[in-house]
């Protein structure tokens, strides 16, 4: 109920804007500090480095107000998922356990296809060159591909071996590989050209996981650039 009480707003901000209102176009690309919520060990332990390259559409509703989406790419994690036995974090279904010889302290690495829907503020400032941002907004993420990294024991050596294996989807129904999500970002722009050139800080709540709907909620912290034309 929550989630619908925001979207309509920004839906019907979307389509009923004045029909002579200025669109703007761009892309955005940077790097991403990401983890699970569930981990147990420390903050530092648990993040790695990930990414984000997206796409954007805006339409201006005034002066000071814009409604857009942010279609792209994210690469999300866990960079302990087994450790203390938290093999139940996030994409179990797509892991075949019975490889599992050893928990181990590797990654989970995830690849997301997001799309979005943004409220954007603009707020002038140094002789109107230069703009405050602050965005919010939900959307709903695809888990596209995936790998994690395990520990095999090899009989022949008596040690154990690195293995990277890829996310198995074929025994699992499609809507195990789907996630929702809050966006929140700030970030100052510098009118360049025909368009904006922006730095922006925004982070990522995955409010559920792609299988069970209760754990392995993904997070991020988003550092990158964008430039946005307008049309």
């Amino acid at each position: 109920m929550k989630t619908r009480s925001f979207l309509l707003p920004l839906l019907f901000l979307f389509f009923s804007a004045a029909a002579n209102a200025q669109f703007s176009f761009g892309i955005k690309g940077g790097y991403a500090k990401v983890w699970q919520s569930n981990t147990t060990t420390s903050a530092d332990n648990s993040k790695f480095d990930g990414m984000v390259a997206t796409v954007l559409l805006y339409r201006r509703v005034n002066k000071y107000l814009e409604i857009g989406i942010e279609p792209g790419y994210a690469r999300r994690g866990n960079a302990r998922h087994f450790n203390n036995n938290l093999i139940i974090l996030g994409y179990i279904d797509f892991i075949d356990l019975e490889a599992m010889i050893t928990p181990t302290d590797l990654p989970l690495v995830t690849q997301h296809i997001e799309v979005p829907l943004m409220i954007k503020s603009n707020i002038p400032l140094v002789n109107s060159k230069f703009i405050f941002l602050a965005k919010a907004g939900v959307g709903a993420s695809w888990l596209a591909s995936g790998y994690y990294e395990s520990n095999e024991y090899d009989y022949i050596t008596g040690q154990n071996i690195s293995k990277i294996t890829s996310l198995d989807f074929s025994n699992e129904r499609i809507y195990k590989r789907w996630d929702w999500g809050i966006y929140a970002g700030t970030g100052i722009g510098y009118k360049l050209g025909f368009g904006m050139l922006a730095f922006e800080m925004e982070t990522y709540l995955g409010q559920t996981s792609a299988v069970n709907f209760k754990k392995a909620k993904n997070r991020s912290i988003n550092y990158s650039f964008s430039y946005l034309i307008d049309l």
